[in-house]
């Protein structure tokens, strides 16, 4: 190998690992220039009306109130009604799901109960938008019992507890910005051994 060569496959794995922190830095960047999200949740609650607050109440109800608590989520997270929040108002993010007190593999939906979560960059539209679904979240509760024909006194009830209101998830910058530097490095590394000179005899494929 001569100099020239030399010199030249120097210039180029210096111009590879050049390339490679330029990227870095960028995603450094995007990262430190995103704005924080806001995170506003509460677990909801599906009770039993005062009517029906009697001992043992809960035994027999209970797998009423939890199926209600299922079909409620999965209108709510349905497409229509994730207009129908847009519409009114709730431009952030948000979700409704079954608290689940197990795993994803074997799910416990033994409440009746779930968690209703918002988040955007803005803290009035994380707050905004939680209003907004909560509303809706009531309004079909009540509107489908009024189809079933049931009375007033005794429908079920959503309310919730543990409202957070929005909180800045900022995350650890330490922990990114450590992991940005590890990923560089090793990026750096593997492309410098990559374009490294080869003997001749290596180069050469083997007859």
């Amino acid at each position: 190998m001569s100099a020239t060569s030399g010199a030249a496959g120097k210039s180029l794995r210096l111009a590879a690992v050049a390339v490679v922190l330029i990227l870095a830095a960028g995603v450094g960047y995007r990262i430190k220039e995103t704005p924080p999200v806001y995170l506003q949740s509460a677990t909801v609650i599906f009770s039993v009306p005062e009517s029906q607050t009697v001992p043992d109440v809960y035994e027999y109800l209970a797998p009423s109130l939890i199926a209600t608590a299922g079909s409620m989520v999965e209108v709510m997270m349905s497409p229509e009604y994730q207009r129908r929040v847009r519409a009114a108002g709730g431009t952030a993010d948000y979700d409704l799901a079954l608290m689940n007190f197990y795993n994803e593999d074997y799910p416990n939906y033994s409440e009746p109960a779930a968690t209703l979560k918002s988040d955007s960059p803005s803290p009035a539209a994380a707050r905004r938008t939680f209003s907004v679904a909560f509303g809706l979240l009531q309004d079909l509760l009540s509107v489908r019992q009024q189809e079933a024909g049931v009375p007033p006194p005794d429908r079920i009830l959503a309310g919730y507890v543990g409202n957070t209101g929005p909180i800045i998830q900022a995350g650890s910058p330490k922990r990114v910005f450590g992991g940005l530097a590890l990923l560089t490095v090793v990026a750096a590394s593997v492309v410098w051994r990559f374009l490294r000179p080869r003997p001749r005899w290596q180069a050469q494929e083997t007859p």
